[in-house]
């Protein structure tokens, strides 16, 4: 993130020696409590009439959320476009766009109308029914990236363990590889 009223960059590096998050006395005091104390103390913390800061967030975060990495130390409140607001009401040029699963910008009009459109209708279906949408999705996406078909997946775990499977399977049919043989080689180092 660049903070956009001053220019302050706030994207410092956090690394697993930057404690900064568990300096809070509330922080602290959660990591020693059983996980029904920590629920009945956070909603006391959340129903305290204090002012609403990053901080506040961060606090509250800590004692019921799992951290797989260090977050920077903002809490969005929203975004449009380019842009995200902290709960401070500061504004951000977002550079991080979600690790790249934004890059449309947040809230975009078209993409918004068209959710809510599809969520007016149905708001999923499993991969057991057709549907009236992935026809069209899957001929765009063919066309446009030259291919033949498609496979949807949710997550890269999924894409990883079905490029897995093909690859065997291409193993097994192409090059003759007897049945339960193949096996997947991946570089290390």
């Amino acid at each position: 993130f660049l903070a956009t009223d001053g220019g302050e960059i706030i994207a410092q590096k956090l690394n697993q020696t930057n404690k900064h998050m568990l300096t809070s006395n509330l922080a602290r005091s959660l990591l020693s409590k059983t996980r029904g104390q920590q629920t009945q103390q956070m909603r006391r913390f959340s129903q305290q009439a204090a002012p609403v800061t990053n901080q506040t967030f961060i606090d509250r975060d800590m004692g019921s959320v799992c951290h797989n990495y260090a977050c920077l130390p903002v809490a969005v409140d929203r975004g449009e476009r380019i842009y995200v607001w902290d709960v401070e009401g500061r504004k951000y040029f977002d550079f991080l766009c979600g690790y790249s699963a934004c890059n449309q910008g947040h809230v975009h009009p078209k993409i918004l109308k068209a959710m809510i459109d599809q969520a007016q209708k149905i708001t999923l279906t499993s991969r057991a029914f057709h549907n009236t949408a992935l026809g069209d999705f899957a001929d765009y996406l063919t066309d446009l990236m030259g291919y033949d078909k498609l496979i949807p997946m949710n997550t890269g775990c999924e894409a990883d363990e079905t490029a897995c499977k093909m690859a065997r399977r291409w193993g097994y049919r192409v090059k003759g590889i007897p049945s339960d043989q193949a096996n997947i080689l991946f570089p290390t180092g």
